[in-house]
């Protein structure tokens, strides 16, 4: 039986929506963050851990109170 556990150099990243995204970028690149990958979604890294990012045009999750 194949299992999908991830391995021990894997890791699960946060996903982070930007309404600016270039403005994003630029946030997390003064404050020292490494990225990872430069694309439609950009991925982050600071020390161990991470987070990946893309711009949204619009909402489409619930409204927030």
């Amino acid at each position: 039986m194949k299992t999908n556990i991830p391995g021990s150099n894997e890791t699960a990243r946060p996903f982070l929506p930007a309404k600016d995204f270039d403005l994003s970028k630029r946030f997390y690149e003064a404050l020292g963050l490494v990225k990872e990958l430069d694309g439609e979604v950009e991925i982050f890294r600071i020390g161990a851990s991470g987070f990946s990012s893309k711009g949204v045009s619009k909402r489409t999750g619930p409204k927030m109170p």
